[in-house]
């Protein structure tokens, strides 16, 4: 059975195309693939695009209305070197200061730059930069790197005062229902967002692992690999389910609508269990002699699995029906994401990896793009069912390309290729990634042009061959997107 990397490898010799049977991907080690961004809700409401440039002081954080129909405004204080974190509600932005390259306080701020809001100072000198964040109404928890390291802590962030650290050398999980739970020496754990009312989540063995979190929900694997049993259970320690069986190790994989999707391996194989939140038993999903490998849950209640033999299979966790989507999908499958009746995923031709849309339905695959040395990877869907996706080059560090193609797989098309620079810019890109999708379907991407020092940032249209730039700025990087 063929796999991705031995396609790249293979992929340094081919010189024909080809679009025949898949065989399956794994991920290769160079070229990195674009940044994933996900799927994106249709809406023709335009919104602010955040982005950050450099200045003699640092980095200076400036948002303009993804339509540039009004000029960009700055939402970083002036000479205050800044970065932008995360967007709030109401349109806001967070950012945290720095000096000397330390965080020194966090600011909620407009859309328009014109009101804000101090959340806290922190510790001079103590952090370098900011990691995961969720949002909990007007708090936030987040993580915080400290300086001249890689360990993080866990804070909570509020206008009522300081910073409050909740955990040292943690991994944020969850924020939900007033509490916050972190990984900390591989121990789950959570607390109130001001450090009050602790709890353990797990076994305190230090082999906890998170699967996922749904509302105020962790599904977790306890006690390790080769012994692992599965529970879910709420962020105050209420509502917990334990799913173990002697002889058997269950794995955590994610939740699926109103269940937690797991496998039980014995040496018969793997069987896909489902566990209902509602308490009413577990219920056994698929045989272990199918021995699948889950790829992708949705909300919906749908299981993409993978078969030992390569086959790409749904299930459906409420009532255990199982459909073949793919007979020869490949292994070590990457499935992106479901959509409009469809699953998008990557899997390998004979001579090349495959980027494809299948049938829910089981009624066909479309093969999105298959091209020797092509390794394609998805990074988002428009509104208008258009897949986008990251073209690399096998051996080439650079020279990556952003490509729009329907779900059918017709009309394929570079993005980004006619950009207009006070004036048009002769030469195409020598590099893009595709950074974000607006929900407008406008596609954002960060290029490199010969020929010019810094990267430019570009707006496209799947719809349009002509290609904006947003700023004209040194060294200018995408930072977010914001309701206008």
């Amino acid at each position: 059975m063929r796999t991705l990397a031995g396609l790249v490898a293979a992929g340094f010799l081919l010189l024909g195309c080809s679009r025949a049977t898949p065989a399956g991907p794994a991920a290769p080690a160079t070229p990195a693939p674009a940044p994933m961004v996900e799927p994106v809700v249709p809406s023709a409401a335009p919104v602010r695009v955040v982005y950050t440039h450099a200045a003699s002081y640092g980095r200076k954080v400036v948002s303009v209305s993804e339509d540039l129909s009004s000029p960009a405004v700055a939402l970083s204080a002036d000479g205050v070197d800044s970065r932008f974190v995360v967007a709030l509600a109401g349109g806001r932005a967070l950012l945290v200061e720095l000096a000397g390259g330390a965080l020194t306080r966090f600011v909620a701020v407009s859309g328009d730059g014109q009101r804000r809001a101090p959340l806290g100072s922190l510790p001079a000198g103590r952090y370098q930069a900011t990691g995961a964040v969720r949002l909990l109404g007007e708090a936030v928890a987040i993580e915080a790197v400290r300086a001249g390291a890689t360990t993080r802590d866990v804070l909570s962030l509020s206008t009522a005062g300081a910073p409050v650290l909740l955990a040292r050398d943690a991994s944020l999980v969850a924020a939900a229902a007033g509490r916050v739970a972190w990984l900390q020496a591989g121990n789950l754990s959570s607390a109130r967002l001001d450090g009050g009312a602790p709890l353990a989540l797990g076994d305190g063995d230090g082999l906890d692992e998170v699967a996922g979190v749904s509302g105020d929900r962790v599904l977790v694997t306890v006690h390790g690999p080769g012994r692992g049993d599965v529970r879910v259970i709420g962020l105050d320690g209420t509502r917990r389910q334990d799913a173990g069986t002697a002889g058997a190790d269950e794995r955590a994989f994610a939740f699926a609508g109103p269940r937690a999707i797991f496998t039980r391996t014995t040496d018969a194989g793997a069987a896909l269990v489902a566990l209902p939140l509602d308490g009413s038993g577990e219920r056994t999903l698929t045989p272990a002699a199918l021995d699948l490998t889950p790829r992708l849950a949705t909300d919906a209640g749908l299981v993409l699995a993978e078969s030992a033999a390569g086959a790409l299979l749904a299930v459906d966790a409420a009532t255990a029906s199982v459909r073949t989507l793919d007979p020869a999908a490949g292994n070590d499958l990457v499935v992106a994401t479901v959509t409009d009746g469809r699953v998008v995923y990557t899997g390998v031709g004979a001579l090349a990896p495959s980027l494809r849309a299948a049938r829910l339905d089981g009624g066909g695959v479309a093969v999105l793009c298959e091209r020797p040395l092509w390794l394609p990877f998805f990074a988002a869907l428009t509104p208008d069912g258009r897949v986008i996706f990251h073209r690399a080059l096998a051996a080439q560090l650079e020279g990556g390309r952003a490509y729009s193609v329907r779900l059918d797989g017709s009309d394929l098309r570079p993005l980004g290729a006619d950009v207009l620079l006070d004036g048009p810019i002769a030469i195409a890109p020598a590099d893009q990634d595709v950074v974000a999708v607006t929900p407008a379907g406008r596609v954002l991407l960060e290029a490199e042009f010969e020929g010019l020092a810094d990267p430019q940032l570009l707006l496209a249209s799947p719809a349009s061959p002509v290609t904006r730039t947003v700023g004209s700025h040194p060294s200018l990087r995408f930072a977010g997107l914001l309701a206008n």
